[in-house]
Parts: C-alpha cells; sequence; structure tokens
C-alpha cells in the first residue's frame, strides 16, 4: 500500500500541511517535530509523488540533458558536473542519447523528453527545426551547449572552438609537420565547422596548402578514428601528424596506428580536444585543447534557471579562450 502524506499525518496525530511542510524543508516548528516527521515517513517509505507536484505547481523541477554518444567520455564529465550543480539547485536531472549519429535534436527526441514532464532541456545536439518549434509550443525551455544555435530566442554557449582548432593546429606546425591529417566529425555540425576553420587558419599562416583529401570525416555511418585511419592507411594519404575532433577520436586513431605498427609520437603525432584527462586518469598524456568545462557548466545551469525564474534578460558571459594542454603525443621534427 502507497503511504500517503495523510497517513504519517494520523498517525503522529498532526496535520498533512504539517507534514508536507517538514518534507520540504518549509514552515515553522521545532526540529524535534522536523526529525520526528522525517523519520515517521521514513519508517513508513514514504516516497515523493512528483507527479502531483508537479500538476500542483506547473513545475516539475526536472531537466532533461541530452547528448548522442554514451560512450563518449567528454558527455560524461560535463553531464556529471550539469547534474552536481543542478542538484545544488534543486533539480532533478534526466539523461536521453541519441545514437542517429547525426548530432541533431530530433522533433522524436523532444517527444520522449516531454513525456516525463520535464521543465527544461540542455542540449549538446544541434536541434532541429521541427525540435525548436515543438519546444516553443509547450513552453519548455532550452539551453544548446557546444553548439551554435541560429534560431532568436534559443541560448546557446560554444567556447571559441577555431580559436581551439588553431592552437591545436598551430602547435602541431610548430613541431615541424606540415602534413597534417584532420579527423573531424560531421562538417555540417556548427563546431566541426569552426574546428576545421582553425585548422585551414593555422595552415594559411604558415603558408602550407590546404588539401581537403586530409580531412576524413565520420559522416553519419558512425565511422571511428581506427576507421578513418585504416581509410587513410589504404588511400596511402601522406601525414606526419593527426589533428582530431575529440579526445575519443584521437583515442582510437592511436590505436589504430599501433596496430599499423606506428609509433606514437615517435613516427605520428596526434591531438585530441576536450582534455578528458581533466577527470579521467588514463595512462596517454594525450595533448590536448582544454574549453574549461567547468565555467561553461556554471553559465549553462545558471542561465537555465534564469530562464525558468521568467528571467529573460541574463546576459551569458564570455568563455575564457581554450588553451593548450601539452602532453606526451606531440614529436617536433625537422
Amino acid at each position: 500500500m502507497v503511504c500517503r502524506l495523510k497517513d504519517i499525518a494520523d498517525a503522529l496525530h498532526i496535520s498533512a500541511n504539517t507534514v508536507s511542510c517538514a518534507l520540504k524543508g518549509r514552515g515553522k516548528m521545532s526540529d524535534e517535530l522536523r526529525a520526528k516527521i522525517k523519520q515517521k515517513a521514513a519508517e513508513m517509505g514514504y516516497v515523493s509523488n512528483m507527479s502531483a507536484s508537479a500538476l500542483r505547481t506547473g513545475h516539475s523541477k526536472a531537466i532533461a540533458i541530452v547528448y548522442d554518444n554514451n560512450f563518449n567520455p567528454y558527455y560524461s564529465i560535463v553531464t556529471g558536473l550539469l547534474q552536481k550543480r543542478f542538484s545544488i539547485e534543486k533539480y532533478d536531472v534526466m539523461m536521453f542519447s541519441d545514437w542517429s549519429h547525426k548530432a541533431l535534436l530530433s522533433a522524436d527526441m523532444v517527444r520522449q523528453m516531454l513525456a516525463r514532464g520535464i521543465d527544461g532541456i540542455v542540449s549538446f545536439l544541434d536541434p532541429e527545426e521541427a525540435a525548436l518549434d515543438l519546444i516553443a509550443a509547450t513552453g519548455k525551455k532550452l539551453f544548446v551547449l557546444g553548439r551554435e544555435c541560429s534560431r532568436e530566442g534559443v541560448d546557446s554557449i560554444v567556447s571559441d572552438d577555431e580559436t581551439g582548432g588553431y592552437i591545436a593546429t598551430k602547435h602541431l606546425i610548430e613541431n615541424g609537420h606540415r602534413d597534417i591529417l584532420m579527423l573531424t566529425a560531421n562538417t555540417k555540425i556548427s563546431c566541426a565547422q569552426r574546428r576545421l576553420a582553425g585548422y585551414q587558419r593555422a595552415l594559411r599562416e604558415a603558408k602550407i596548402s590546404f588539401r581537403n583529401e586530409l580531412i576524413l570525416q565520420m559522416g553519419i555511418d558512425g565511422l571511428n578514428g581506427k576507421d578513418l585511419i585504416k581509410i587513410a592507411s589504404a588511400r596511402k594519404l601522406p601525414y606526419s601528424a593527426v589533428f582530431c575532433f575529440n579526445d575519443m577520436l584521437a583515442y582510437a586513431a592511436i590505436m589504430q596506428l599501433g596496430e599499423l605498427r606506428k609509433r606514437v609520437p615517435e613516427d605520428i603525432s596526434v591531438v585530441g580536444y576536450d582534455h578528458v584527462e581533466s577527470h579521467y586518469f588514463l595512462p596517454i598524456g594525450l595533448t590536448t585543447i582544454d574549453t574549461d568545462k567547468e565555467t561553461m557548466v556554471d553559465i549553462a545551469v545558471r542561465k537555465m534557471i534564469a530562464m525558468l525564474n521568467g528571467d529573460k534578460d541574463m546576459q551569458l558571459p564570455v568563455l575564457p579562450a581554450p588553451r593548450l594542454i601539452v602532453g606526451k603525443t606531440v614529436k617536433k621534427i625537422g
């Protein structure tokens, strides 16, 4: 039998309203009474009915976080940081993932989240127009993290990916590399476009010709870093270094290079992006780009809560510039 507030109240000979206030940390009562109510609720197996609360208040205090790859530790790190920050603000977090490899937030995915009564969505994916229309029609709040959203009225925060791509490529050039393979996500994605632009800027600055054949992308088929290195090998592409869209691509590329008997960095240098080793202790020491994940999360949470509270005027601060993390995967040549 489900335990109700009234059952606890009857057991203690007090009002259901007093029980409700005690369990929510509200109301004026002695610490002794509040503790007694909480103890009785635990003994009787009381579980708060969040759905009923949402119907009464119009708010579920639940946030959905959506991304597209459960195996990417970057998402694990940032969703963990988001969950921690939202919990401080007394919000629950639900995680959703889309395995379509399109890196887009679809209307179908939004419907799944809305069915669970969420108040807001933090998305790592570029939202499709149909998804944006659905969110707008339901009055829910959306914040896009790490992607640019051109839709008016939708807030997003991105690191300076163009500068990040530039810094990574410039580091390789400064270490003597001129034939630089780039492994990227689908270039329809805004952050992939910007990192590619940074790669191209560094080449131009060094007067190195851009060669389209040295750009290999994951596309919609879900190719990983191992697959892309295999393609580069099959095509006999000449390169002494690899710049990867993210650290996961870099780790997979390093594994495949090893299978091809190419040593990193002795034979091939590798640079990643995201600095997942800031939170995962891996025996690799990848040279990579850090984008200050903690600050990005803090801004996202503060903005989402401001929107849920009806504050439309909170200005988004500029993120710190990406910075190079020098590891053990780049060798100076020439």
